[in-house]
């Protein structure tokens, strides 16, 4: 789901430079995609509703092929979450990032 997820969201870049050039899109023009920093150490990766994500009743996060995650919820949910974000920081903290589309 990983590699499958990157290459959905570098079809979007593309698509959004194109359309941009094009003057589909509207708005400012904006710049071609660019490839990640060398010094940025975070690695991010995401869930969506495919990858059969769950938050179980203690209020865990439940990943496939990880399992129970631990989280801190800074608010209560208003409605099942669409995907879900986890960073690895340069410490080699997680921190999960909550997404609603």
């Amino acid at each position: 789901m990983v590699l499958q997820q990157a290459l959905a969201d570098l079809n979007t870049a593309y698509r959004n430079f194109f359309a941009s050039l094009s003057g589909k899109r509207k708005g400012p023009k904006i710049a071609p995609p660019t490839f990640r920093s060398k010094r940025d150490n975070r690695q991010t990766i995401r869930f969506t509703r495919n990858a059969r994500f769950a938050i179980t009743a203690g209020g865990k996060l439940r990943l496939p092929k990880i399992g129970d995650v631990p989280v801190r919820w800074s608010r209560n949910l208003p409605a099942e979450p669409s995907s879900v974000t986890v960073v690895k920081d340069a410490a080699g903290r997680f921190s999960p990032a909550r997404q609603d589309r």
